[in-house]
Order: structure tokens, then C-alpha cells, then sequence
């Protein structure tokens, strides 16, 4: 692709590695892509963060709303068809400068869920419509700094996320504790449970210390079909006592 910059592709190959198609993203500003997932239909879901407005090939199909969220990084989604037709853009608009996708998940309704942080490093766990793009929830945990890493989907649509958070906070109308047994100043790994509808099952945190993956995204979740739950860490935990 020519010209410079932060961009984001995707490409489309066959089993036998044959080109068939591809995109680029783009913005005024920084555009990332982070993530990329599939439904059951086959059809491509692409995620990222972009500033101002995203380009796909060089056709902004996305404009920041009001000139209050110029300048804000933006999670986007992209879905795209087997043959690369655009379906739709989507984005969840997000205060401040800081916004930055991690992960996205599609369940098996077809609706994608995406995480990150954005708003002065504020976590964001957001749901979008698979058939159209809108916007169905998004959350962020109240009363701590925190970062979302990743998210993962069982056989019964629930949906599974990690990160770590600076203290304790309320998200999905269930609180989710602070544990520094290990020792003092650490930012908390927790694992948490939603439904599809985005209200909290259960918050885990086990008993920890040190600062672990911040900021990066190393976190990585995989949920089985029947809702075991794994989830890697750089710190120091006390399991099983």
C-alpha cells in the first residue's frame, strides 16, 4: 500500500496461500488495526483505533460525531464479507486521548465485542451489533485506572474478559475487589464474567503483587466452550493457597 504513516491491513488468502483481496485503514491521524476475528458465516471482523475519521482504502466511512471527539482515539470495527465486500464501519467514541484497542471477540450470534482502554486509562468493554454496527453497550469501570486486555466467549454467549485495574471499581452493576496480598502497589490481574446483555456474572482476583503486563497487551484469555476459563500473567499469584 503506498503512503506513510500508522496504518492498519487486512488480507484475504485461500488454503493454498493465494492472494484474493485486501484492505487498508487510515486516518488523518494515528489508525492501528489490533484484531481480527471470524463469525459462523465466515464474514471478517476487523478492530483497531483510529483519530478523527477512518479511511478504508483511501473512503472515510467513519467522521468523528462533534468537534468535542476530534482529535480522540476511537476503537473501530470493520466488517467485512469472504469476498471483501465493506458491510459496515462501527466505532465507540471514547473521551480523551488515550483510547487503544486490544482484543475483539465475535459470538455466536454474530455480535462483536471489543476491549482496550480509552479516556485517560479508563478500560473499555464495548458490544456492537453484528448486523448493522451500532453500538449495544459500553462499559467502563468506575472508580479505578484500569486496562482491559482481552476477551474471550463461551458456547452459552457469555463473555469472558481480563486486565488489571489500580483499585477496586463497579462494572456491569457488580464490584470487582483490589488484592495486593503479596504486598503493596500492585495493579491488580482480575478475570470477569457477563452475560450477553453486559451485566456481571463474577469478578476473580486472585491474591497477587507487582505490576504485571501494564501497559502492554500480554494478558491473553481462551475460554472453553463450557466456560473454563485461562488466563496467563506476569506476576507473582498465590494459587491455590
Amino acid at each position: 500500500f503506498p503512503g506513510n504513516g500508522a496504518r492498519g491491513f487486512v488480507t484475504y488468502l485461500d488454503p493454498a496461500g493465494t492472494f484474493l483481496w485486501a484492505h487498508q485503514f487510515s486516518s488523518a491521524g494515528d489508525c492501528q488495526a489490533w484484531d481480527v476475528a471470524l463469525d459462523n458465516d465466515g464474514n471478517v471482523f476487523v478492530g483497531g483505533q483510529f483519530r478523527d475519521s477512518l479511511l478504508v482504502d483511501g473512503v472515510n466511512v467513519l467522521a468523528a460525531p462533534d468537534t468535542a471527539l476530534v482529535g480522540a482515539s476511537v476503537f473501530y470495527i470493520v466488517k467485512l464479507s469472504t469476498t471483501g465486500s465493506l458491510l459496515w464501519a462501527g466505532a465507540v467514541w471514547l473521551e480523551g486521548y488515550t483510547g487503544e484497542m486490544r482484543a475483539m471477540a465475535v459470538d455466536g450470534d454474530g455480535d462483536v465485542y471489543a476491549v482496550g482502554e480509552g479516556g485517560f486509562d479508563h478500560g473499555r468493554f464495548a458490544k456492537l451489533d453484528g448486523a448493522t454496527g451500532s453500538v449495544l453497550f459500553s462499559l467502563s469501570p468506575d472508580g479505578a485506572g484500569a486496562f482491559i486486555q482481552d476477551v474471550a466467549i463461551d458456547g452459552d454467549n457469555n463473555v469472558y474478559i481480563t486486565g488489571q485495574a489500580t483499585n477496586a471499581f463497579t462494572m456491569g452493576g457488580l464490584s470487582c475487589p483490589y488484592n495486593d496480598a503479596l504486598g503493596a502497589g500492585s495493579t491488580p490481574l482480575f478475570i470477569g464474567k457477563f452475560n450477553s446483555s453486559g451485566a456481571a456474572q463474577w469478578y476473580y482476583v486472585p491474591d497477587q503483587t507487582g505490576s504485571g503486563y501494564f501497559p502492554f497487551p500480554e494478558g491473553n484469555l481462551a475460554v472453553t466452550a463450557d466456560g473454563h476459563c485461562f488466563v496467563e500473567t506476569r506476576k507473582r499469584v498465590r494459587i491455590l493457597g
